[in-house]
């Protein structure tokens, strides 16, 4: 239980013989590795084919950032495209907010327990940050049912760098060239609670 979200990567492709031998051939493998040949209409040779791109746990920010962003304001765990520019926008808002943070040892909360009729916060060591006028500008946490901690510390900072490093990751996978098998790939957003 809890804010799960995906940014999906996804191809289409189709084995019909008109687009060649490679990519009936493409077809085939998809369709005979996976043991589709029950259930694949001969008559129209075709796959979505996706992966999970990026995957974070109760990373409201983020995911505040795409119904904002791409979602246009609607929190609806649907489905919905993000483009290059987008993903783009957002590496490039994580890593300001990143370089903007200081982080100094305190105490950080680790959920809550229920103790004598109420909850009561969980805190343990880790890092807080001290300055959070830009986090809170350009990339600020939301709440939600199970969206995790809205506080700016280190499991904060953590999850926009993992964002950085994912989003340059698929940048650079999926550049544009005839050579790349993932070039034009798209993606797609949802998230799930």
């Amino acid at each position: 239980m809890g804010l799960d979200m995906y940014l999906k990567a996804s191809t289409y492709g189709s084995g019909y013989d008109f687009n060649g031998e490679e990519e009936v051939k493409k077809y085939r493998n998809l369709v005979d590795g996976f043991g589709a040949e029950a259930i694949a209409d001969p008559d129209t040779p075709s796959y979505v084919f996706s992966v999970t791109a990026l995957y974070w746990r109760k990373s409201n920010a983020i995911h505040k950032w795409f119904v904002d962003n791409v979602q246009d304001g609607t929190d609806d765990c649907g489905t919905y495209y993000v483009g290059r520019e987008q993903l783009e926008q957002l590496r490039d808002t994580c890593k300001k907010v990143v370089e903007s943070l200081k982080l100094e040892p305190g105490k950080v909360s680790a959920g809550q327990i229920m103790k004598e009729g109420g909850w009561e916060d969980i805190l343990e060591d880790g890092e807080v940050a001290t300055n959070t006028s830009v986090a809170a500008e350009l990339l600020p946490t939301g709440s939600g049912f199970f969206f995790g901690s809205t506080d700016y510390d280190g499991w904060y900072a953590q999850d926009l760098q993992r964002t950085v490093e994912g989003i340059d990751r698929l940048l650079e996978a999926t550049k544009g060239s005839e050579e790349n098998p993932f070039s034009g790939w798209d993606f797609y957003y949802n998230s799930s609670w």
